[in-house]
């Protein structure tokens, strides 16, 4: 076992060993006064040197002491200056009880479709004049998206009236003097036969068409919608069959959500949707759940 002193008890102890240490013996030996001698003056420094060894024990004690003592006193001064905690107000909100159905709500982000589309492209050729409408425009049914150059299409018609009367005349002319000279009325059969002949049918026929393709030199909505696009401009010459705008239905709306799997038992086909949207904020759609896919 090692046991450590501190400096001044060593000095002590080595003082002590220098007292304790007897002198040379004598010429004439004298056993029994020297063992009594050794023996009174070994008693007190033992004394000595167990009292040393409880000084160092407890000096040792103390030394731990101020280090555990500093930091309770450090933490208690902390204690004492740290300022109470203030008490975190809660915020409480009463409603009065009432007796329903529990209504459970999922929510979810969707797209919204249009069931009607209306893709609409030009029964004629001509020149775009006017363009009433854009991308974004809402329009009723009737209104006019696009009108083309009205002037051709008068031609077109006037000629064939021109043409029309033309032929009603020559099928008079087949007719009328033999009917006079001979004072008979041709019969039904006959001046059916007579018109054909004079091409009287093939001439309404062709009066008929330009007057529908004047119609159609201006392009209408079907539908009450909002344009979604327009795929032209003023001025633009085109022909049969291009494209003109498409118009989306505003009657017919299809919103495709996607819901997260454990939502899906509170969901049923004809179930009540509360829809919103970002473009009409405070306005509220109702519609039904058509079908779980």
């Amino acid at each position: 076992m090692l046991v450590y002193l501190p400096r001044s008890l060593i000095t002590l102890c080595s003082l002590t060993a220098q007292l304790v240490t007897p002198a040379p013996a004598p010429a004439s030996p004298r056993p029994r006064m020297h063992s009594c001698f050794r023996f009174h003056t070994i008693w007190p420094l033992l004394l000595l040197l167990s009292v040393g060894l409880n000084g160092c024990s407890k000096e040792s004690a103390d030394g731990a002491d101020p280090d555990t003592s500093a930091s309770d006193s450090s933490a208690a001064s902390a204690d004492e200056g740290a300022a109470p905690r203030a008490a975190v107000p809660l915020p409480v909100v009463a409603q009065e009880a009432r007796e329903g159905d529990l209504v459970l709500r999922v929510n979810a982000v969707g797209a919204v479709f249009g069931d009607v589309i209306v893709k609409l492209s030009s029964e004629v050729g001509g020149t775009v004049s006017e363009l009433p409408v854009k991308a974004g425009s809402r329009v009723r049914r009737g209104q006019a998206i696009v009108r083309f150059d009205p002037y051709p299409f008068d031609l077109v018609v006037r000629a064939a009236q021109a043409t029309l009367a033309e032929r009603e005349q020559a099928f008079r002319e087949l007719w009328v003097p033999d009917s006079i000279a001979f004072g008979e009325t041709p019969t039904p059969a006959r001046l059916a036969m007579l018109r054909v002949r004079a091409g009287v049918e093939a001439a309404a026929i062709q009066l008929e068409k330009a007057k529908w393709e004047r119609e159609r030199a201006v392009i209408t909505s079907p539908v009450n919608g909002y344009v979604d696009r327009v795929h032209l401009a003023v001025g633009e010459r085109i022909g049969a069959g291009a494209p003109i705008a498409t118009v989306v239905d505003l009657g017919a709306l299809r919103i495709e959500a996607q819901v997260m799997e454990h939502d899906l038992p509170l969901l049923r086909a004809g179930g009540e949707a509360v829809v919103t949207s970002a473009a009409v904020p405070g306005r509220t759609m109702r519609g039904r759940i058509d079908a779980i896919l």
